[in-house]
């Protein structure tokens, strides 16, 4: 599963500039030692939880926003504890697209 984020080291991750941010699919290694080199930060998104037991303080239904690791994430999902909130689709104006 991929995670967002943001490169905040002085040089590039992945061919991403430093201050930008991006998704990937790193295994929980490589984000654990991206991170404890200070080359990349987690960008927080929204969960919702959908088991029958509380989560990082939320009840279930409750939708909260946290930055977890990609082992972390995966654990609380594929056990049921936990969804992705789908972030809604920016919308352009035409003045945009030009």
């Amino acid at each position: 599963m991929s995670n967002r984020y943001k490169v905040v080291g002085p040089r590039p991750v992945c061919d991403v500039e430093p201050g930008a941010e991006f998704e990937h699919e790193f295994s929980a290694s490589e984000e654990q030692a991206l991170l404890n080199g200070r080359r990349i930060e987690l960008v927080p998104r929204k969960y919702r939880v959908v088991g029958t037991r509380r989560v990082a303080g939320f009840a279930p239904g409750e939708v909260f926003v946290d930055a977890l690791r990609v082992a972390n994430e995966s654990a609380l999902i594929e056990a049921g504890h936990l969804e992705r909130v789908a972030e809604p689709k920016k919308k352009t104006t035409p003045q945009e697209k030009e």
